[in-house]
């Protein structure tokens, strides 16, 4: 269902277009935001996987407009260890 769903009605470039609009026509914090929040998610995503944290829906992120950090909310461990969502 959620394959569908991603596939045929949420477009691929979504956040691109969001983040896109907000900072408009500077194309230098456009820049420097995809930098740091890169950077930001990256390390958020590979402490989850290290972590075993479970469950991660993107209503568990917090994306700062200004900065590009990325916080991450309910942080609880997997069931069962191995497994990933």
């Amino acid at each position: 269902m959620n394959e569908k769903i991603s596939k045929e009605i949420v477009p691929e470039d979504l956040l691109k277009r969001f983040v896109a609009s907000h900072f408009q026509l500077d194309s230098s914090q456009y820049w420097l935001f995809r930098r740091a929040f890169t950077q930001q998610f990256a390390m958020a995503t590979f402490m989850c996987y290290v972590l075993a944290f479970g469950h991660r829906t993107p209503s568990k992120y917090s994306i700062c407009m200004q900065t590009g950090q990325v916080s991450v909310h309910e942080v609880l461990p997997s069931t069962r260890f191995g497994e990933y969502d």
